[in-house]
């Protein structure tokens, strides 16, 4: 039962950086909004999988790049509305807002 305790660990820069993003207005909009491309990117990624659809088909459908579909499935694509009702009809699907 020794005086074994521990120090706490130093923050590091990131962390201190992250930590001001997050309690700031527009950290937060940032992360959600990072956050919605990626959970269309993810969709996007399991809809075109689930139709055994490659990346190049994929793209010639939604006319663009196959890169623009890697960087959509990787959340890191700024979506448009045109885009998104792109997505939606070549995968049969409808597009819904929902603001909770």
């Amino acid at each position: 039962m020794g005086g074994n305790k521990q120090q706490p660990k130093a923050r590091t820069d990131f962390e201190r950086y992250v930590e001001e993003l997050t309690n700031s207005t527009s950290g937060r909009r940032m992360f959600t909004i990072t956050g919605l491309y990626l959970d269309i990117g993810l969709a996007l990624y399991h809809m075109r999988c689930e139709a055994g659809m490659s990346v190049v088909t994929c793209a010639e459908r939604l006319r663009c790049t196959p890169a623009e579909i890697t960087r959509m499935e990787e959340g890191s694509f700024e979506f448009t509305l045109p885009m998104l009702v792109r997505i939606g009809d070549v995968f049969g699907k409808k597009i819904r807002v929902v603001f909770s």
